[in-house]
């Protein structure tokens, strides 16, 4: 065998393996960086910092890498892979990111608009691939619920990059005193009679929303102020090193993850993209039974990412 022959052979397996590894590459990071993500607010290993920052650089170039491979391969194949129109808007799933870490410094948060602009450019990409391939196969309809998933979640990572940015962050100097939403005198109430567990999370809070004024330039009232006294004096060391510990948690969610207090409008969010998921796994798992025209390992492939899809979006809710 000659080194010509041999070097034809080796594009040949790379040419036909390349996307395949890469969505799995790009699946593994996004496991990373669900699972580890949010350890720096507990941890500071050098390895544990150096594997997230290693994931979090490599997972966005893997995942826009692999889109372009992808929509390149669909558009010049007389006969494109169908298996893999769906892997498109996968892509789009993992460059929204988990919930655990949107940004790894603060100066990724300053780019929000940069980021707008890429989700607008690969959406486009992702619609393109869909629309060409629309009337080709029903396998059309598991790439739906992913792709709406994959919207959903790039964009709550740009709202998050946003709210989190130097110019958003005092938001409450961009409001009058009348409108500000002060603590209320009913917390200092509820902060004495709930129970020591749940009491020190109220408590944190509330001293994290007076810290979220102070930033802003403004001046605590007095209803303010003697609410934040009481929290704090009479304490002893260890409860005021883990209010202080909590207290820093809200801040560490608000600037580097999705994750912030429970709402109606996240819970809605995370009902959408977790059912999405659920939803195209179902379709795609009648579909592969109904009809065995797929290869195995694209078959398999689509099976992991869907599952694991499904898995971190059942995580994210517990985070």
């Amino acid at each position: 065998m000659d080194l010509h022959h041999l070097s034809q052979i080796v594009e040949k397996l790379s040419n036909g393996w390349e996307l395949r590894i890469l969505m799995l590459l790009s699946l593994f990071l996004q496991t990373i960086l669900a699972f580890f993500g949010d350890r720096r607010k507990y941890a500071t290993g050098f390895w544990l910092r150096s594997v997230v920052w290693l994931a979090y650089m490599s997972a966005d170039w893997v995942a826009t890498f692999s889109l372009g491979i992808l929509a390149r391969s669909q558009t010049n194949s007389a006969n494109p892979n169908l298996i893999l129109v769906f892997w498109a808007p996968v892509l789009l799933l993992h460059l929204g990111g988990p919930e655990t870490i949107t940004a790894y410094s603060l100066a990724d948060n300053e780019l929000w608009i940069r980021r707008l602009l890429e989700l607008v450019i690969q959406a486009g990409v992702v619609s393109y691939v869909l629309f060409r391939l629309w009337s080709r196969n029903t396998i059309i309809f598991v790439a739906i619920p992913i792709f709406v998933s994959g919207i959903i979640k790039y964009g709550e990572r740009i709202w998050s990059f946003r709210l989190a940015n130097s110019e958003n962050f005092s938001f409450f100097s961009r409001q009058p005193a009348a409108n500000v939403n002060c603590i209320s005198p009913m917390e200092i109430i509820s902060s004495s009679i709930q129970c020591d567990e749940t009491g020190i999370f109220h408590e944190a809070r509330v001293l994290y929303r007076t810290f979220q004024m102070l930033s802003s330039n403004l001046i605590l009232g007095n209803m303010d102020s003697r609410m934040t006294y009481e929290i704090v004096t009479g304490k002893e060391a260890e409860e005021t090193f883990a209010l202080t510990e909590i207290e820093l948690g809200f801040m560490y969610n608000r600037l580097h993850s999705k994750v912030t207090e429970i709402s109606p409008r996240r819970i809605i969010l995370h009902s959408i993209t977790c059912l999405s998921s659920i939803s195209a796994l179902i379709s795609f798992s009648i579909m592969t039974t109904s009809k065995n025209v797929y290869s195995k390992n694209d078959t398999m492939i689509s099976y992991l990412l869907l599952v694991g899809a499904v898995l971190l979006d059942c995580y994210s809710i517990t985070v």
